[in-house]
């Protein structure tokens, strides 16, 4: 029965990875717009640590069975996992369309940057945040294991509290005004 489970992440992860794919290849075709970076070193640090603990944890669920002792949680959220998790998938997308060029997988500003206030960011100023942590909670719940569902949203909580307020200040820096203005009108 557990194989069906892990073939619903698998192909949840499938997906969460092409749109990633997409738009990472837009952005290698438009690096050299970039004006500004902030903690260049720390950002590829962090992004390599968070894709390190997220890959080997699913890749420990998936083709070992060393995770199994801590498959604990009962089946009803499996289902709220699927749920969760294809939700986060959705936001990400929606998340991704409203950024376009705009996406950076690091702190940066690129020389047309527009501030997106529009869509999905009419009312979260973080959706990207958001859209993986649900993601990540959904697999960790479809995968009803514990070391599954905690190491990765850690991980992923660490970049966050590290990366957003260095976000923030970033784009007030860069936007000013419009900004802080903009800030006071959304919920993180």
């Amino acid at each position: 029965m557990e194989i069906y489970y892990k073939i619903v992440i698998g192909i949840l992860y499938v997906c969460f990875g092409y749109i990633r794919y997409n738009y990472h290849k837009i952005y290698k075709q438009d690096k050299e717009t970039i004006l500004f970076r902030k903690f260049f070193k720390r950002e590829k640090q962090l992004v390599l640590w968070v894709a390190i603990v997220f890959n080997s944890t699913y890749l420990l669920y998936w083709f070992t069975p060393i995770l199994a002792w801590a498959t604990l949680l009962p089946f009803v959220v499996r289902i709220v996992g699927v749920l969760l998790s294809i939700s986060g998938l959705y936001l990400f997308w929606l998340t991704h369309n409203a950024l376009g060029t705009n996406w950076s997988p690091l702190l940066e500003v690129k020389k047309e940057h527009k501030l997106i206030t529009t869509g999905i960011y009419k009312h979260i100023r973080h959706p990207m945040y958001t859209a993986i942590l649900v993601f990540t909670l959904g697999l960790g719940l479809i995968s009803a294991n514990l070391v599954v569902l905690l190491l990765p949203l850690i991980i992923f909580s660490i970049l966050c509290y590290v990366r957003i307020s260095d976000e923030e200040g970033m784009m007030i820096s860069w936007f000013g005004d419009e900004y802080i203005l903009y800030k006071r009108k959304t919920g993180m």
